[in-house]
């Protein structure tokens, strides 16, 4: 979502975290950086979310308007292992350890 003013409070949400959550909207944050929100996930938990994290949901859609899942950058580089690739795997050095 764009704006924080446009999210009035209660308004179900979906919010990203690693995963698209069920969440609704509490209170806005202010006196930070980004515009903030505080929700509260379906589970009870309340967090603080960026209002680039959040997107409004149906709940009448029980699920069914869950956003795209967000692309996600592997934490190692394996760009080697594809296949047809030139690229090839780093040397790795074995080092014994002292006892």
């Amino acid at each position: 979502m764009k704006a924080s003013h446009a999210i009035a409070r209660n308004t179900p949400l979906w919010v990203w975290h690693d995963g698209w959550w069920p969440a609704v909207a509490v209170e806005e944050l202010s006196g930070t950086n980004e515009p903030m929100l505080v929700v509260r996930l379906e589970h009870g938990v309340s967090v603080p979310a960026s209002v680039t994290d959040v997107e409004p949901r149906n709940p009448a859609l029980r699920g069914t308007d869950k956003p795209a899942e967000r692309g996600r950058s592997p934490k190692v580089d394996t760009s080697c292992l594809a296949e047809g690739s030139d690229r090839k795997a780093p040397k790795v050095r074995k080092r014994l350890l002292e006892r």
